[in-house]
Formats: structure tokens, C-alpha cells, sequence
């Protein structure tokens, strides 16, 4: 049986202002907040998670991984921790680069996951690079993480 819940805070922080006027910050703010959910929801099928990547990213610690890749190692993790859940409980302040509508974000989540043998716990500090935020369909160049068991 695979269980994956994401759940996230409804007081997120704000996108800083600067030279953009307040409707393409807010529009390009919800655009971050969606990938980001979205990147972390076990509900859409990994074919669809994969389409957030640009070909190829810097992948975690993995290096330069091609969207094939990157799905695979999506189902690999899933295929491992059949049972996961996620919570967004913050995001950092940042600044949308408006010349080169890009964003780097660091958002932490508290984490379980969940197979037949073991259980891990903990937090988990996450940083996106996203490029074309103000264009169509804005895409992850580089997923980093620091991890915090406990």
C-alpha cells in the first residue's frame, strides 16, 4: 500500500519586493509556492514531478542527472519508502532575480517515511534553483539538501 500525504502552512512568507510590481510578485510567488508543493506530493505521478526538472539539474548529491534519470531515482526513493509523509512548516525569504527571472529557495519540511523494515524521521532544509519564473513553465536547475535526523 503506498501512503503519501503532503501537508503545508497556510502563513508562508512573502516573495521580497523589489523593482516588480505587486501582481507579477505575488503571480511569480505562487508559482514557487505551487512547484514547490507539487515537487513534494507523492500524488502526481512521477512522469509529471519529472516535468519541474530542466535536462539535465544538479541533482542532490548525485551530480548532472537527465529528467530520465531524475524519474528514476524519484521511483527508486518510492519504491523504498512506500509510506511517506511531508510538511512544508517554512520558507525563507528570497528575491526573484527579475533580469533573469530566476529564484533560488530554501524551504525546510519535517519528513517520515515509512517500510517494512525501518522508520526515519527528521527535517530537512531543501534549496531549488528555479529558472523561468515569469515564463510558462518554470524549471528546477538544482535540488540540494542538508538533513537533520532526529
Amino acid at each position: 500500500m503506498v501512503e503519501a500525504t503532503l501537508t503545508h502552512s497556510t502563513t508562508l512568507p512573502q516573495a521580497r519586493q523589489t523593482q516588480l510590481s505587486n501582481t507579477q510578485s505575488n503571480t511569480y510567488h505562487a508559482k514557487v509556492i505551487a512547484l514547490i508543493k507539487n515537487l513534494n506530493s507523492s500524488n502526481l505521478p512521477v512522469q509529471q514531478r519529472m516535468l519541474y526538472f530542466a535536462d539535465p539539474v544538479n541533482y542532490f548529491d548525485q551530480g548532472q542527472l537527465t529528467r530520465q534519470q531524475v524519474g528514476a531515482a524519484i521511483r527508486a526513493f518510492e519504491k523504498k519508502w512506500p509510506q511517506r509523509e511531508y510538511q512544508i512548516v517554512d520558507i525563507q525569504p528570497y528575491h526573484i532575480n527579475q533580469n533573469t527571472l530566476s529564484v533560488s529557495v530554501t524551504y525546510t519540511m519535517t519528513y517520515r517515511l515509512v517500510n517494512s523494515y525501518e522508520r526515519q524521521q527528521g527535517k530537512v532544509d531543501q534549496t531549488v534553483l528555479i529558472r523561468n519564473i515569469g515564463l510558462g513553465d518554470p524549471q528546477i536547475h538544482e535540488i540540494r539538501q542538508t538533513l537533520r535526523l532526529f
